[in-house]
């Protein structure tokens, strides 16, 4: 008896004491976790034309308002056609064009995959510029193998991937216009 006693003792006033609220104790609130939201495509527009002929650079001004990452599908009619694609910091003349002094951030040159789908790094926002190019079968061109004498009909669809980490979460409608850049 004497031994449970003395064992009941220390038990009950250990009890007790864990049972009492502390009076100058302090608790962390626990950290609660956010989801960061997935990255989410939209299709800033899609844009087709007839009559490309070639030696013709195109160029559609993509004015963003926020960044994130571009992407843009092409495709057209002949399988033949040799069709370059390029997105652009700012926009080019044609002389900067024809001269390959474009400040591109992408660029495809060949002729193959058909369909072609470019796509950026993350970009900030700013004015960028799609630009494509139906490569002519000129003499020069031959000897290297490249070139169609086709005339095209394009389309293609831009996209845009926001909440990409550093990116702004929303998208704003931009107008696109396809414009020939000639001499």
């Amino acid at each position: 008896m004497r031994f449970g006693r003395g064992i009941l003792l220390p038990v009950v006033v250990v009890g007790s004491v864990l049972g009492l609220p502390g009076c100058n104790k302090s608790t962390a609130p626990t950290a609660v976790a956010t989801p960061t939201p997935a990255p989410v495509r939209g299709v800033l527009g899609t844009i087709s034309f007839d009559r490309f002929d070639t030696d013709i650079y195109v160029g559609v001004p993509l004015p963003l308002s926020q960044g994130g990452i571009l992407d843009v599908t092409v495709d057209w009619t002949f399988q033949s056609s040799w069709i370059y694609v390029y997105i652009a910091k700012g926009t080019c003349t044609y002389e900067q064009l024809s001269k390959k002094l474009c400040p591109y951030i992408v660029s495809s040159e060949t002729q193959f995959p058909k369909p072609r789908v470019v796509v950026t790094p993350p970009i900030a926002p700013g004015t960028y510029t799609l630009v494509i190019y139906n490569v002519p079968a000129t003499k020069e061109n031959k000897k290297l193998g490249i070139g169609s004498e086709n005339i095209e009909a394009v389309s293609f669809q831009i996209g845009l991937t926001v909440g990409v980490p550093g990116t702004p979460q929303s998208v704003v409608p931009i107008p696109l216009k396809a414009a020939a850049i000639r001499p």
